[in-house]
């Protein structure tokens, strides 16, 4: 098959160019053919291919095959989190995402795998083990929607769904050659969403094209009155919407990180790059310097953690969720036979270290503290915005890892140094491809936009991926 981006099939099933039972057939076999290698995808929905000779590819994505992250309800579909913890749970009900996709005509092909319960940079958490990454399987995919890029990368499906806590979608895209987008916080429903942090948690599209991203987008965007987090807003209309005459635009940067040893140099050349073809194009550049860049990955994980050590108490092993076959003494034990063998270890690291940053006697000094320090960033945000559109920032300080890569705990959670600012304020930002490295591996760039802007974003990232066309890169074999 031919066609390449999500609209590609969408306008070739319509025209009956080609059917929508021969691109499912296309999906299924690059499944069984590199999924062995990849361990993109936990499981298929076996019910909805039974019935694909009866599916009718009506609506906005109509016929196209898409993965979904196994964070998300899905009616009678195995959902667990990626965790043994929820091994055995089949949800009745389907998330409100996943309802307003197969209303545009979209057809869930199947689960994606992730780091557990969300809580990873590297894919590298599952319970199902390492997802790998198509550019080179030495290499890791991202977390912690590492199943979802390296399966859209792989072309394994036409776009997939992730979910993004602190640049869970953007850093995953950015290590596999993809289109990745965290909305602003309230523009997409997190109603059946299973919870790791509830104040960043957002959902959004990995994708080839930045066109394929704002279609998804349209379709699960709008209020819920589910979610009472949801912002009542008109019905968003991105892809008719994109432009990629972006004269006059005032996009802002920072040379801070030039002073960054961490930084890979090839990043830094990657954002010369694009700064050159931004100001060819007509933005107007204006040099700004970043606020509390260091103390960003802080408060992401003192926040992160605290909130994930309080939705994850629900699981217990009581209503739902692992029971343990040893035999407790008493209800204590119960609780701790179940969680202890049910989750992995670092969903215990963090719920421990959220536990404790609660906890009466340092509530104060650490989550208090953090939520005091997140307004401030949230507020010299608002003030960069007052003079500009967009911000253009790396995405990470690396290329993608090797998966037998030893490295400590502190160094990992810094991956998420540049992305976490977007969750924390709420803004929506995209990761897109720029480059690719000596080595043959992707870089990405990571735009930020004022809230509910995401139009800027998608505009300016549209005009860079026209000029780039990194988009048509394909890894080898795949």
């Amino acid at each position: 098959m031919d066609l390449f981006t999500l609209s590609d099939i969408v306008k070739a099933i319509r025209k009956k160019e080609v059917s929508f039972k021969e691109v499912v057939n296309f999906y299924l076999k690059q499944i069984d053919k590199h999924n062995p290698s990849l361990n993109a995808f936990l499981r298929l929905n076996e019910k909805g291919l039974k019935k694909i000779d009866t599916f009718k590819p009506q609506g906005l994505l109509g016929g196209v095959p898409l993965g979904i992250k196994d964070m998300f309800c899905t009616k009678g579909l195995k959902t667990t989190a990626a965790s043994k913890m929820l091994g055995d749970y089949v949800p009745p009900y389907s998330a409100t995402v996943i309802e307003r996709l197969e209303q545009a005509g979209a057809f869930i092909l199947g689960k994606c795998n992730n780091d557990e319960f969300a809580m990873g940079s590297a894919g590298k958490n599952s319970h199902y083990g390492v997802t790998k990454n198509p550019w080179d399987l030495s290499c890791v995919a991202g977390g912690s929607s590492s199943g979802s890029a390296s399966a859209v990368a792989a072309h394994l499906c036409a776009g997939a769904l992730g979910t993004d806590t602190g640049g869970s979608i953007r850093l995953p895209a950015h290590y596999c050659n993809l289109v990745g987008i965290k909305p602003t916080y309230g523009r997409i429903s997190r109603y059946g969403m299973i919870s790791y942090a509830s104040s960043l948690d957002q959902a959004g599209p990995l994708t080839h094209t930045v066109e394929d991203g704002a279609l998804i987008l349209d379709a699960i965007t709008g209020y819920d009155p589910k979610d009472s987090t949801t912002a009542d807003l008109a019905p968003t209309q991105f892809h008719k919407q994109l432009n990629s005459q972006v004269k006059g635009m005032k996009v802002a940067y920072f040379n801070v990180f030039q002073e960054n040893e961490d930084i890979h140099p090839e990043i830094l050349e990657s954002q010369e790059k694009v700064l050159k073809v931004l100001k060819e194009r007509g933005c107007e550049l204006i040099e700004k310097k970043w606020p509390f860049l260091d103390y960003g990955a802080s408060v992401y994980y003192l926040i992160s953690t605290s909130e994930a050590s309080s939705n994850l108490s629900r699981y217990d092993g009581v209503r739902y969720g692992f029971r343990s076959k040893k035999s407790p003494k008493d209800l204590k034990d119960f609780y701790g036979f179940n969680r202890s063998e049910g989750f992995g270890l670092e969903v215990k690291r963090r719920i421990l270290m959220g536990t404790f940053c609660l906890s009466t006697g340092y509530y104060e000094e650490y989550f208090h503290k953090a939520c005091q320090v997140r307004y401030l960033i949230q507020q010299e945000f608002m003030e960069i915005f007052k003079t500009c559109d967009a911000i253009l920032c790396p995405v990470s300080t690396n290329t993608a890892p090797k998966v037998k890569e030893d490295v400590n705990i502190l160094k990992n959670y810094l991956n998420d140094q540049f992305t976490v600012f977007a969750n924390l304020t709420g803004l929506p930002a995209l990761s897109l491809p720029v480059h690719l490295s000596k080595q043959n591996l992707p870089i990405g760039a990571q735009l930020i936009a004022p809230a509910f802007k995401e139009q800027n974003i998608l505009n300016i990232a549209k005009s860079l991926e026209e000029e780039l066309q990194l988009y048509k890169e394909k890894p080898d074999g795949f």
